[in-house]
């Protein structure tokens, strides 16, 4: 059993919203952690004057979150970049084909 042009685009069309739905909740899911985060800076913050070697395990711990909040950055950045080019190629796939 093969797949109609039909078939082929409704399948395309559920597959485009997927990945729209799925970017959405990554979205989301960033910037909830973004805002713990910050929170945990503020604890942090707060809990400075307690100890002083609490301090610089605290600014580390900033420090590691502002990396991965960076290298999260950048992998959304590739991610987009690597959905779009698989896009193109689609697209253009699909006209040469169509053209030969």
């Amino acid at each position: 059993m093969s797949l109609t042009d039909e078939d082929k685009v409704w399948i395309d069309k559920r597959f485009e919203n997927l990945t729209t739905y799925m970017l959405g909740m990554r979205t989301e899911i960033i910037r909830r952690f973004d805002t713990v985060d910050q929170r945990l800076d503020f604890m942090a913050n707060a809990m400075l004057n307690v100890q002083p070697l609490t301090k610089g395990m605290l600014d580390l711990g900033s420090l590691m979150s502002q990396l991965t909040r960076a290298q999260q950055h950048s992998t959304d950045r590739h991610f987009d970049l690597e959905t779009r080019v698989l896009r193109l190629e689609e697209m253009l796939s699909k006209i040469v084909n169509r053209a030969a």
